[in-house]
């Protein structure tokens, strides 16, 4: 009888926003464009993987940079993997498992500096996930 593997377990553990930068005038409507730029850090010795999600949003018209920010998302996987053997779920699910708190972050920075509300829209995330897989820096086992 030939056992299966178990599927690789992996949890969310903390999030941190170190840098971001909102230039917004209430006195002008905005059409906003929003862009993403993965990469991310493995330990194998940990099993540890930092997620850095970089965010900008952007006017249509003007190219304008209105909101920018950094958030690193960590994770842990149930025990340490090569990066080899991390599964392709991971890099889909991680973005959107970190994305609600990027957009409610966005959503109290503006509500609290008296701006209009930004709402960030839902996004399809799977067409990233390839790119976080490619710009991930392994920090190898000794």
């Amino acid at each position: 009888m030939i056992q299966e593997e178990a599927p690789k377990a992996f949890k969310f553990v903390d999030f941190t926003i170190p840098r971001f930068s909102v230039d917004i005038d209430n006195t002008i409507e905005y059409k906003i464009k929003m862009s993403f730029k993965p990469f991310g850090k493995y330990f194998e010795t940990t099993g540890i993987y930092e997620l850095h999600l970089f965010f900008e949003a952007t006017d249509e018209g003007t190219q304008e940079v209105l909101i920018s920010a950094n958030p690193t998302f960590i994770f842990e996987f149930d025990k340490s993997y090569s990066f080899d053997e991390v599964p392709e779920y991971f890099f889909t699910n991680s973005i959107p498992i970190g994305f609600p708190y990027l957009r409610a972050f966005i959503s109290s920075i503006t509500l609290q500096a008296n701006l209009d509300v930004i709402m960030l829209d839902l996004v399809k995330f799977s067409n990233i996930a390839k790119a976080l897989k490619e710009n991930t820096e392994v920090i190898k086992k000794d």
